[in-house]
């Protein structure tokens, strides 16, 4: 008896093995075989790919452009700003000509009526 269960179970797991060689192979076969997705679709979600892909390049070299106008914006108000404070410099150096030239010309007509 003992023998028999023996040969049994032998047998059974025998059967077994091969049973889940063959499964596998199944599966594997199925899924190399077959694909996920539809070649139309794969086609459609590639054109996608590809239309982003642009659409990001151009997005980049108009980034590009629009730094460069900003740093020569930048730029030239920098060159305004100096010019601003160099012509104010001269409005009050001329203030200050203008103020003692009036003081001078007043204390000229003063000295001359004594």
């Amino acid at each position: 008896m003992s023998v028999r269960l023996c040969s049994y179970f032998c047998i059974k797991e025998l059967k077994t093995d091969k049973m889940k060689k063959v499964l596998v192979i199944a599966i594997a076969a199925a899924l190399t075989l077959s694909s996920c997705v539809s070649k139309q679709k794969y086609v459609e979600l590639e054109e996608v790919q590809n239309a982003t892909s642009d659409k990001l390049s151009n997005t980049k070299m108009e980034l590009a452009a629009a730094t460069a106008a900003k740093n020569a914006q930048s730029a030239e108000v920098a060159a305004l700003r100096a010019q601003y404070s160099e012509l104010m410099s001269q409005v009050g150096d001329l203030t200050r000509m203008s103020a003692t030239s009036a003081w001078k010309k007043h204390w000229r007509v003063s000295m001359r009526r004594m």
